[in-house]
């Protein structure tokens, strides 16, 4: 008899035990565990610097040297705990960001490359339907000096420029240029030598620069511009 009553209690308990599986209430545990280790950290920070203020304001040798001990506790577990990082880093390298961004010379030169040629190819895929607007003064020595570096940039890529002279002038590197139709004011083109990019079916224009700037720094700030902006 004491068999069945035994299994009758048993099954009109809550589910407990072997019979059915039941997490333990750990969650209360964790929270407390995490308040103490903050607590700790709190603590021994505190210690820290009254130490220093001590030995700042005492400067004794016996207050700084209790001072020193104490930091000399802390560099051990700092060193510790960078050790642990990269081994930590070696189990679970998805968590290294090293490993898209990497910080050794080799490994910053081939990233960079990898870059380079990736924002190039974007590039010259983004000037099938883009196209520059290069606005500039004939008396303006930056103006003219930026002109080189523009068509330097546009035979790179085979990209069309239009240049628009902001006061009638020419320019050996773009003597087809086209006289000011109202595009500067509408445009608002508050300087020169000034460059856009443009996508004309979408009407789009994206200002590129507004100051003498070298052939990388217009691949740069393309790339910022528009191919960031996408991702």
């Amino acid at each position: 008899m004491m068999f069945f009553i035994i299994n009758a209690n048993f099954f009109t308990n809550k589910t407990e035990g072997w019979h059915w599986y039941k997490d333990p209430p750990k969650k209360v545990k964790e929270h407390q565990d995490e308040m103490v280790d903050e607590k700790l950290l709190k603590t021994a920070r505190q210690l820290l610097e009254e130490k220093l203020n001590i030995a700042v304001m005492n400067p004794t040798i016996e207050n700084i040297t209790t001072y020193q001990q104490e930091q000399k506790r802390w560099i051990e577990n700092s060193a510790k705990f960078a050790i642990n990082w990269q081994k930590a880093l070696m189990l679970r390298p998805d968590l290294d960001n090293t490993v898209k961004n990497p910080t050794s010379y080799y490994g910053i030169d081939m990233k960079r490359k990898l870059d380079k040629s990736a924002n190039e190819k974007f590039i010259q895929t983004l000037f099938k339907t883009h196209g520059l607007f290069f606005f500039f003064k004939g008396n303006c020595k930056f103006s003219d000096a930026f002109a080189s570096i523009v068509k330097l940039f546009s035979q790179k890529y085979r990209c069309k420029v239009i240049a628009i002279s902001v006061d009638g002038s020419k320019l050996k590197d773009f003597p087809d240029a086209r006289h000011d139709n109202g595009i500067v004011s509408a445009w608002q083109v508050q300087r020169c030598p000034a460059l856009f990019i443009v996508e004309p079916t979408k009407q789009q224009i994206t200002p590129i620069a507004y100051s003498l700037i070298s052939v990388d720094d217009i691949e740069e700030r393309i790339v910022m511009q528009l191919k960031i902006e996408k991702e």
